[in-house]
């Protein structure tokens, strides 16, 4: 496991940003900090705050933070599958969405209070009866 600083200058780099242009990105979020909090955080001597930390991973476009900061993510399904693999597991996704036994929005269904805005993301899994699980757009 590679340590936060590391990985945050690595993708930060990767994307062709300074550390002012970090700055400049997550006022924009409605973040204030400095180039010197930025500095702190890739040498390691702090830690952002998790509102922080999930916006500069939506900015530097880390997709999978399991992945990206503890390696192998057990989660992913496609995780060891070759391309095939991967394309014939999205061919078997298709199947399912097209079948629409699985429904993938459930309208008629009240968003429950628990739902969020969830790493970054805008909308909620939850349960759905009689039965399964349903995504409600926020």
């Amino acid at each position: 496991m590679r340590d936060f600083g590391e990985i945050l200058a690595e993708n930060r780099k990767k994307k062709g940003y300074s550390q002012s242009d970090l700055v400049d990105l997550l006022s924009q979020e409605g973040i204030q900090v400095t180039t010197k909090a930025i500095s702190k955080w890739e040498t390691n001597a702090r830690e952002p705050a998790l509102h922080v930390f999930l916006t500069l991973c939506q900015l530097l476009d880390i997709e999978d933070i399991y992945e990206s900061f503890f390696g192998e993510n057990p989660y992913n399904i496609m995780s060891g599958l070759n391309e095939e693999g991967r394309n014939k597991l999205i061919e078997f996704a298709d199947i399912l969405k097209a079948s629409k036994v699985f429904s993938t929005v459930c309208k008629n269904y009240p968003i429950p209070s628990s739902c969020r805005n969830y790493m970054g993301t805008s909308f909620c899994w939850y349960w759905k009866l009689p039965g399964g699980f349903c995504k409600r757009n926020l």
